[in-house]
């Protein structure tokens, strides 16, 4: 159960930082670009050894740019939903986040509260496995906005069965400002300093998938105007949604 908690808190967090944009103060609007850009277009590629899949994911934005929504055009396997969905409060907080295979069936339904200017716990419900409920509380940030620690608990609310201890996850940053530790232990990523991370566009997806680096890994096969990657020559980067860099990225600029 713990593996399947690990791998789906990748992709089954988001967060908007209304209130709470320190990494943005430091690496200025969209992680340092020259220009403010906002992903519209993946194609993300994952390989077998008797061929591989492809998928096309677009993203939907609403007022401050916040990211509202992004819709794949197929489903990616285990723990790679179709559709993602983010709801925000009257002062563009996220209070809400699921993710769905089809229309109306969701994988995991997330319900945020914040304290002051922060997110402190997560609960989030996991359909057709008796609504076990997962809250993640107690987010530990740095100086920058980073979260550098979390607290995960899972619990058994309509099962007869005892709740799982809880387990601290930390995360670390290299002199660069780049993740070199997290959920599954030591990364291993090489990162590029010459190529800003296409995660750090847009804060919602910084916490989803707790990555805040400042650069992407290795491997772009070009970039724009504003320093961000075009696509990556492989997957095999920490990547989004599930699976790894996406293989084409596009971007709305401004």
């Amino acid at each position: 159960m713990k593996k399947i908690i690990y791998f789906f808190s990748l992709i089954g967090l988001a967060v908007g930082f209304a209130g709470c944009n320190k990494i943005l103060d430091q690496w200025k609007p969209g992680g340092g670009q020259k220009k403010q850009c906002s992903i519209t277009k993946i194609v993300q590629t994952r390989n077998y050894p008797f061929g591989s899949d492809t998928r096309t994911g677009l993203f939907y934005y609403g007022p401050n740019n916040r990211l509202d929504s992004v819709a794949f055009d197929l489903q990616g396997g285990t723990g790679r939903a179709q559709f993602y969905y983010w709801t925000y409060d009257k002062n563009n907080r996220l209070i809400g986040y699921r993710s769905e295979y089809a229309r109306g069936f969701y994988e995991w339904r997330h319900k945020y509260v914040w304290k002051n200017d922060k997110i402190v716990t997560d609960s989030a419900w996991l359909q057709g496995a008796g609504l076990d409920t997962f809250v993640i509380d107690n987010f530990k940030y740095d100086n920058k906005g980073r979260v550098i620690a979390e607290t995960k608990r899972q619990v058994y609310p309509n099962q007869n069965r005892p709740d799982e201890p809880a387990e601290i996850i930390k995360y670390m940053y290299n002199e660069d400002g780049n993740l070199i530790y997290g959920q599954f232990g030591e990364i291993q990523n090489n990162y590029d300093v010459n190529v800003l991370s296409y995660i750090s566009t847009n804060p919602a997806m910084q916490f989803v998938f707790r990555d805040f680096s400042k650069n992407s890994a290795y491997g772009a096969i070009g970039i724009n105007a504003a320093g961000l990657p075009l696509g990556f020559e492989n997957n095999y980067g920490l990547g989004i949604f599930g699976w790894g860099d996406p293989k084409t990225i596009e971007y709305n600029c401004r």
